[in-house]
């Protein structure tokens, strides 16, 4: 009887065990930090990435940094009517097919940017690891400062990336 119930202890542990190894990874959606901003006048590129996502079909993030410290650079538009700013698109989900890419605001005097990007059919999706845009800053003085993702003002207050059903992926 004992033997039994050791048995089935170990069966059961090593299941738990294979479940927790073999599931994939949870999707992260990530900004590249500036630390320790030393040069005046310097031009640093900074990319907002998605990793291990098995079906994207769109993305909306808020991005915060300090006004006093980076200033987006001045740049032509990504799209007809936008701000003159050196944001782009990245490839994640372009090189897949059409996307509509917007800025939904920009306040480079707060240091805030609000930004998505979405595929106009809700069945396409991308799947993997990729950039999802690129920002130009300029070091306006030297200093320390971070750039993070916040939730949007008036979107779900979080920020979104969907699957290619539509739903919010946490």
């Amino acid at each position: 009887m004992k033997r039994k119930l050791l048995f089935l202890f170990l069966v059961v542990i090593i299941a738990v065990l294979a479940f927790l190894y073999t599931r994939p990874p949870l999707p992260v959606l990530a900004v590249e930090r500036v630390y320790d901003v030393t040069e005046r006048g310097k031009t640093i590129l900074v990319n907002v990435t998605l990793n291990n996502v098995v079906a994207c079909n769109g993305w909306l993030v808020n991005l915060t940094w300090d006004p006093e410290i980076l200033r987006v650079s001045s740049g032509p538009p990504p799209y007809p009517g936008a701000p003159s700013v050196a944001i782009t698109e990245g490839p994640f989900l372009k090189n897949v097919g059409p996307t509509n890419f917007g800025i939904n605001s920009f306040d480079d005097v707060k240091g805030e940017i609000i930004v998505g990007e979405q595929f106009p059919n809700t069945g396409t999706s991308a799947g993997g690891s990729g950039v999802l845009l690129s920002i130009n800053f300029t070091v306006l003085q030297v200093g320390t400062t971070t750039i993070e993702i916040n939730p949007p003002s008036s979107v779900l207050n979080q920020s979104i990336v969907t699957d290619a059903q539509g739903a919010i992926i946490d």
